[in-house]
C-alpha cells in the first residue's frame, strides 16, 4: 500500500470493461482515487471535469485512439496531467508516436501492477 499522502487522482481510459474494472479496483486498493471511462472522447472530457494528476490511456480505443486523446488533452491543458499510454503496440515506432502525441510515458501491455503503482506514485518527474 502507498505511504500516507501518496494517493493520487487517476483517470483511467480503457474500453475493455473487465480490464477497466480490475484496474480500478486494484488502484483503489492501493489508495488512489480512480475515475474510469470507456471511450477516448469520454477521457478528454473527464480531464476537464475531474482534473486528475495521472491519466492512464489505452491506445487502441474504438472512437478516437489514445494518441488523439493525448493530443487533445495537451492542446486543452498544456503540460497538465501526467499521461501514460498503456498499449499492446510495442514497437519503437509506436513508443515514439506516443511520446510525440504528448504522452509522458509508454507502457507495454500487460502492465505489471507493481510497475503501474510505482509510476502513479512517482507521478510527473520534478
Amino acid at each position: 500500500m502507498p505511504a500516507k499522502g501518496a494517493a493520487r487522482s487517476v483517470l483511467l481510459v480503457e474500453d475493455s470493461e473487465d480490464v477497466r474494472e480490475a484496474l480500478t479496483e486494484l488502484l483503489e486498493l492501493h489508495g488512489h482515487r480512480v475515475v474510469a471511462v470507456a471511450t477516448g472522447l469520454g477521457g478528454v472530457e473527464a480531464v476537464a471535469a475531474v482534473s486528475p494528476e495521472v491519466v492512464l490511456v489505452d491506445v487502441g480505443l474504438p472512437d478516437i485512439d489514445g494518441l488523439e486523446v493525448a493530443r487533445r488533452i495537451r492542446a486543452r491543458h498544456g503540460a497538465g496531467p501526467y499521461l501514460v499510454a498503456m498499449t499492446g503496440y510495442t514497437r519503437e515506432q509506436d513508443r515514439r508516436e506516443a511520446l510525440d502525441a504528448g504522452f509522458d510515458l509508454h507502457l507495454a501491455k500487460p502492465v505489471e501492477i507493481d510497475t503501474l503503482v510505482g509510476v502513479i506514485a512517482r507521478g510527473r518527474p520534478v
